[in-house]
């Protein structure tokens, strides 16, 4: 696999007159400080005699085109497809495909001239798309941004980026429109970021979902999405579409309410109906903890089927992955097939083949996203033990948390989300306290070895 990585070759690949030459277009990439595989990047092209966009502008999402350089049936697609996908850990990543084929072939690193896979869209000023096609290209990034960088560069209208990201961002911002006016509910929940110095030291940060240049990147990701999706529905590809069904949400109107308490699962009236929610009900849900945590239970888990069907909870009428090919084999194999497409006029893979694509994602995937989830808590937890139990006299000492009740139920302890970190425990609480009152809790000891953390009630908070 290493030696079939090391002979690939972009040359003749970046010379197909198929191909549409679009490194003169000011393109960037939006991830994380830490990232090393970049597979998606942004650009924006205004009229030359219009600077007032009365006309528009055009914006395009590029993939890198990862599928055009691996061999078909080779060494290293035969790995990812055993993998499935990177597996990202606290204590280091496990790539999908080789770094050394990423880094020098594939990434779409600033400077560095490399092959995709682009959308490209007319954009009316208010940032609706008008019309679109997805074509072969060759793409140079000129910037590797942070999503801190983005964020600063956004605010700052002398900054060199500033007018490129504030035309994407309304792009997104009205994909962001269009979608919730068609159900979708956009949960934004923060996240933990841990990772593992090699000193062993945890280090632990929360990231917050709904930044502007993280909204503005998901937001873009979903639209490119959605629209491959749609070519492929068109052309009558066979293709991996995600589907889920539109959320029930009839009475959770009365958690938006400041101050109302309801158990979790009790029915609250709602005369208005799903079809005619409050406005902002929602939205103010989505803003709490509880609010986040019922939302969740009622949704449907995510479908996959080569018949396409529509993506309620995002609020598009169909949806595949195809903007991680060096994540994520489905998105290998979905960028693949639209890109021998667009070079041929036929579909490289069957349905046949998509569908057991398809069935081995669904549980591969599955058991991925546990891993993950099983090493984070483990490292989490690890982290607890650091920085509030080793070397501390419990006698002296007492580490107090804020949670937020989520259930308290008479059958089991209650859950409670802790309100620093997005960490989820239970502990025993008096049967007065209901879903979204918060309490004191007291950490006692982590158990790294079932993964659990021992919280004790703390009453009044003392």
């Amino acid at each position: 696999m290493l030696a079939e990585a090391g002979a690939v070759q972009l040359a003749e690949h970046l010379q197909d007159p198929r191909r549409r030459d679009l490194t003169a277009l000011p393109t960037i990439t939006i991830d994380n400080a830490e990232t090393e595989d970049r597979d998606d990047a942004l650009s924006v092209e205004m009229p030359e005699s219009d600077s007032s966009m009365a006309d528009g502008f055009r914006i395009g999402i590029h993939i890198a085109d990862a599928g055009s350089l691996i061999s078909y049936g080779g060494a290293i697609e035969q790995e990812a497809d055993r993998r499935m996908a990177t597996l990202y850990l606290p204590d280091g990543n496990i790539g999908m495909l080789p770094q050394g084929f990423i880094g020098r072939v594939g990434s779409l690193d600033p400077g560095k001239t490399r092959l995709a896979m682009s959308l490209v869209a007319h954009v009316d000023p208010s940032g609706d798309i008008l019309e679109w096609e997805v074509t072969p290209s060759v793409v140079r990034s000129q910037a590797a941004l942070t999503y801190q960088g983005a964020d600063r560069a956004l605010k700052d209208r002398a900054d060199r980026w500033h007018s490129m990201l504030t035309h994407l961002e309304r792009v997104a911002l009205a994909g962001r429109r269009k979608r919730e006016s068609a159900g979708a509910v956009n949960l934004d929940q923060p996240e933990m970021s841990i990772k593992v110095k090699p000193s062993g030291e945890v280090d632990v940060r929360v990231v917050q979902r709904f930044s502007p240049s993280r909204t503005l990147v998901a937001e873009l990701m979903i639209i490119c999405n959605s629209l491959l999706a749609e070519f492929c529905r068109k052309e009558v590809l066979p293709a991996v579409f995600r589907s889920q069904a539109s959320p029930d949400l009839d009475g959770l109107a009365a958690y938006s309410q400041p101050g109302v308490h309801q158990h979790v699962g009790q029915v609250v009236p709602n005369n208005v109906g799903d079809a005619s929610r409050p406005p902002g009900v929602i939205e103010e849900l989505v803003k709490s903890t509880l609010g986040r945590y019922l939302i969740t239970k009622r949704l449907t888990p995510a479908e996959l089927d080569t018949i396409p069907a529509p993506h309620g909870a995002l609020g598009v009428p169909t949806y595949i992955q195809a903007t991680s090919p060096l994540r994520r084999y489905p998105d290998l194999v979905m960028q693949r097939q639209i890109s021998h497409f667009l070079g041929s006029g036929q579909p490289l893979y069957s349905v046949e083949i998509v569908a057991s694509v398809l069935h081995r994602a669904e549980v591969q995937l599955r058991d991925l996203a546990r891993l993950e989830d099983g090493r984070k808590r483990y490292w989490f937890l690890k982290y607890l033990q650091q920085s509030h139990l080793d070397g501390m006299d419990s006698r002296e000492h007492v580490e107090f948390f804020a949670a937020v009740v989520l259930e308290n139920e008479t059958r089991r302890p209650a859950l409670l989300e802790l309100a620093e970190f997005p960490f989820r425990t239970r502990a025993t609480l008096p049967r007065p306290y209901v879903p979204g009152d918060t309490v004191t809790l007291k950490l006692d000891g982590v158990d790294l070895w079932r993964r659990v953390g021992h919280f004790v009630y703390v009453p009044n908070g003392a």
